[in-house]
């Protein structure tokens, strides 16, 4: 969770050079499975637009 919250942080901040965003989106990504199966997403919700849209593409 750690991983996530670390990449989700930096993607959503404004002076995070966008090279760096597209190196993060990955490792973000990669982490789903494991907090589904963990069910964090049933007790935590996305507040950010852009990052639940991502996370909405990629069930």
């Amino acid at each position: 969770m750690v991983t996530f919250v670390a990449c989700a942080h930096a993607m959503l901040d404004g002076t995070t050079p966008e090279e760096q965003r597209r190196r993060l989106e990955p490792r973000l990504l990669a982490q789903l499975p494991t907090l589904r199966a963990l069910g964090i997403f049933d007790l935590f919700s996305v507040r950010d637009p852009a990052l639940a849209a991502l996370l909405a593409d990629e069930e």
